[in-house]
């Protein structure tokens, strides 16, 4: 139900990326189990050990409550590839106000597409926060979102550092393609020029309700 690309050198994800729709918002298929573990799929994953008196959060970046429609969605969301070290202030905090609204997003324009994750430094130093046996902490979070269907396709995008914030989501937010240049990610690569220069290329606060 979502998709991971993963780097085994940060032990982080690079970006998760997945589909809300709204009947998938209203559906309460599958109870929450903490049920954290390392993804079968990799073989130099981060463990849960890794986190055990960290002082840090197992943030989700697909969140739990978007994937409970199904039992095996919400399981897999624990996997630690859909996991990153995130400061409690900021997990519980503005990071999920976020979470929430991109929840309402969803309900209010069909189905949106998200692609979610921390931006990790390039490269690895001896000033490079760390836990357990070697998961990069970051230092900041992005969050990505299309809404591709008409009448009203637009895009906006979040970066958030990984700390207490009381301040409004919407002095967070940047367009796609700033993201995009600091992660290197094409997050959208079939959409024409055209299509990226609207959607990826300029953003709107006023488009999406941060009440």
């Amino acid at each position: 139900y979502y998709t991971v690309s993963y780097s085994t050198k940060h032990k982080n994800t690079e970006w998760v990326a997945y589909e809300l729709t709204a009947r998938r918002v209203t559906l309460d298929e599958a109870r929450r189990r903490n049920n954290f573990r390392t993804d079968p799929g990799l073989d130099n994953g981060a463990k849960d050990s890794d986190y055990h008196a960290s002082n840090y959060d197992r943030g989700h970046l697909a969140p739990a409550e978007d994937m409970n429609f199904s039992t095996t969605a919400m399981e897999e969301s624990f996997y630690l590839s859909n996991i990153s070290p995130q400061s409690p202030d900021f997990n519980r905090g503005i990071w999920k106000k976020l979470e929430n609204h991109t929840r309402t997003w969803a309900s209010n324009n069909k189905s949106i597409y998200i692609m979610t994750g921390p931006i990790l430094p390039k490269t690895i130093s001896s000033n490079t926060k760390m836990i357990g046996d070697g998961v990069v902490v970051p230092t900041r979070f992005y969050k990505v979102i299309l809404d591709n269907s008409a009448p009203e396709r637009k895009g906006i995008a979040f970066v958030l550092p990984n700390q207490k914030s009381n301040g409004a989501l919407s002095g967070f937010a940047c367009s796609i393609r700033s993201v995009e240049t600091f992660t290197g990610i094409n997050f959208f690569p079939k959409l024409s020029k055209e299509e990226s220069d609207a959607l990826e290329g300029a953003f709107d606060v006023t488009k999406w309700d941060m009440d």
